[in-house]
């Protein structure tokens, strides 16, 4: 069965500059020239989405929003109308290094509105060593990214293009700065396309053809797979067919 948690915002700001980051690690201490322009460019990014140092991740050399600056973000835009509640549900929990994980975030609004994102965690897709064994725990940060995301990008585009106009920056730091809120922090550890399509499809595939779903999670996994951009359509097709036939079987 698909399991389901509850949980609330807590926003901390740090009344210190910070240095940004980089996730799972500190960022390199170094005082070249190119290092010195990427710090540069990330309190920049930081500015211009108009949230604290910790919440821009710096990675191969470029600047990302990551988790702590999109619930930043969520507690600054939606002060009208506030979050109440997190819920989390798992599609498919990890059970080891080699299962991955699919995690369902829903975020709901004080006026009883909600938006929801599901995201995903493969051995394929987490490079980083730290957090190899801990594909729930990223399954979730992705999707609670993503649902954040849902719910500020339009205010947020909106502030980026007003600051973007204040500062005198040439075509590609502009393309640096909005790249920086496309994508989190936490989303930047995806393997090549034609990884994601082997490797995740032959997992989803075994795990989707199992005996032991229950039809609430199949029915999951059908919403997930209609929205999911990590299968290619003849992939998709295909394992919303054996979806659909395990569900048929139990409904006999």
């Amino acid at each position: 069965m698909p399991q389901k948690k509850t949980t609330t915002i807590s926003t901390k700001v740090s009344k210190k500059p910070l240095t940004p980051l980089a996730w799972g690690s500190v960022m390199s201490q170094e005082n070249s020239a190119e290092d010195k322009r990427t710090r540069a460019m990330a309190t920049m990014v930081a500015k211009i989405y108009g949230v604290p140092p910790m919440g821009v991740t710096i990675l191969a050399d470029s600047p990302y929003l990551n988790k702590e600056g999109r619930l930043f973000l969520l507690n600054e835009l939606t002060k009208q109308n506030p979050p109440n509640k997190i819920e989390t549900e798992y599609l498919s929990l990890s059970t080891s290094p080699t299962v991955p994980a699919i995690c369902k975030k829903r975020i709901t609004f004080k006026n009883g509105m909600f938006v929801e994102g599901i995201g995903e965690a493969h051995p394929n897709n987490v490079k980083l060593s730290a957090v190899k064994n801990m594909l729930n725990m990223m399954a979730e940060t992705r999707a609670l990214n993503r649902t954040i995301w849902e719910a500020v990008a339009a205010k947020v585009w909106q502030r980026v293009e007003k600051n973007l106009i204040k500062q005198n920056l040439n075509t590609e730091q502009t393309a640096t700065v909005i790249a920086a809120g496309k994508t989190s922090a936490e989303e930047m550890d995806q393997p090549s396309d034609d990884i994601k399509e082997l490797t995740l499809y032959q997992k989803a595939r075994k795990i989707i053809d199992s005996d032991n779903r229950d039809l609430k999670t199949l029915e999951r996994w059908r919403e997930m797979l209609e929205i999911s951009d990590l299968y290619n359509d003849a992939e998709r097709k295909e394992l919303l067919q054996i979806v659909d036939r395990q569900i048929n079987s139990r409904l006999g």
